[in-house]
């Protein structure tokens, strides 16, 4: 029996990028934290990497700060003196004892270096490879009740590969071909449904009124690529608007997602939207799978995925749920406006609290990763 060197090979350059990839945006957040920790003058005493036992610590001579690697690889932290604790009060560098303003500057550093590394990568790629788009598979999540595919009798699952004899490569190739046609005009797809033959059916194209376009009436799965597609800039200014573009999208996402779902008066539709942002979302488990699978694609790929995650923690731990560094801005703003601080007890409980909620719901997310990977529901298709 041979043994196939690149298969191997293959998995572990894709473990490598896992591991790398959790490991530097990890060590990117908690690098800003640190730095800015330190040029204000607070006492820090471990800057870590992961959570549970120390695998490997460092001290430098003269340095009260510990360098550590722990064995949980998700995660990271920066103890400071007083953060989370009164500390010793008589230590100048406790982390209380400093102005609000340098405490903020400390808080927001974190996802500062994720925005700023996020950035740095796509101005890089979008400069010498090109600009990037995820290529969404032209296949059916939702179906729209009375449109051409619903009355067709295509199946959530089924997948368009052609329309009018020509292949289509992503959702987008598609999106060309029909808004190019007219309301009631034909358009002769060919469906591949499973592991069946592909067979063809002849629909004609509605104008939707709401969107002011023609439409089949579906929608792609959401979060769900088939890989990445990177195209020259005609200018720098089109790379900057580019970059400028997809970290607002980035940052807003979850805004955006949140008032759809909300804003949804029909329960069926809202249910719906639920079920797309589930299956969308990815935690610790998924998001190894993407980058793994990520990993067979090329370095450009992985760096834009790369300059995504960055993106996302650094608008993830902005927001001011209770545990996030949002959530310590908030108590810190109503400090300034107090004139005094809040209960450190209160405050301690608050985080304590919602770091507990968040554990929860990576377990949740968690769960929900594996038994899509156990049913083969790929986060890449």
């Amino acid at each position: 029996m041979s043994i196939d060197f690149s298969v191997i090979l293959m998995y572990l350059w894709g473990i490598f990028v896992i591991l790398f990839t959790f490991g530097f945006m990890i060590f990117v957040h908690e690098l800003g934290h640190f730095l800015m920790a330190k040029r204000v003058g607070i006492t820090v005493h471990e800057f870590a990497l992961g959570f549970g036992p120390r695998l490997f610590r460092y001290k430098r001579e003269g340095d009260i700060t510990e360098y550590c690697l722990r064995i949980v690889p998700f995660g990271g932290f920066v103890r400071m003196e007083g953060e989370d604790e009164p500390g010793d009060s008589n230590d100048p560098g406790n982390f209380n004892s400093k102005s609000v303003g340098a405490r903020a500057k400390v808080i927001v550093a974190g996802c500062v270096m994720n925005y700023v590394t996020g950035i740095t990568l796509l101005l890089l790629i979008g400069f010498t490879v090109g600009l990037g788009q995820g290529i969404i598979p032209a296949r059916v999540a939702t179906l729209k009740d009375g449109y051409p595919l619903q009355m067709a009798g295509v199946k959530v699952g089924d997948e368009i590969l052609k329309v009018d004899g020509v292949k289509i490569g992503d959702f987008e190739d598609l999106q060309k071909i029909i808004q190019a046609k007219k309301d009631g005009d034909e358009a002769n797809l060919e469906i591949k449904r499973g592991n069946e033959a592909p067979f063809a059916v002849t629909v004609k194209v509605k104008y939707d009124n709401e969107t002011k376009s023609p439409l089949l009436g579906f929608s792609p799965p959401m979060g769900k690529l088939a890989g990445f597609k990177f195209t020259k800039a005609e200018s720098p200014m089109q790379v900057l608007e580019f970059t400028a573009t997809k970290t607002l999208m980035l940052t807003f996402s979850p805004v955006f997602v949140i008032h759809s779902i909300v804003s949804e008066k029909d329960s069926v539709k809202r249910s719906e939207k639920i079920q797309q942002v589930k299956e969308g979302s990815a935690g610790p488990v998924g998001i190894g799978h993407m980058l793994f699978e990520v990993s067979k694609m090329g370095i450009p790929s992985i760096l834009f995925m790369c300059s995504f995650f960055s993106i996302l923690i650094g608008a993830f731990n902005l927001m001011p749920f209770p545990g996030l560094d949002g959530s310590r801005l908030v108590f810190l703003l109503i400090e300034k406006i107090r004139n005094r601080p809040v209960d450190p007890d209160k405050e301690g409980f608050v985080h304590q609290m919602g770091f507990i909620a968040l554990i929860v719901l990576v377990l949740f997310v968690t769960w929900n990763d594996i038994m899509r990977l156990v049913h083969n529901q790929s986060f890449f298709n």
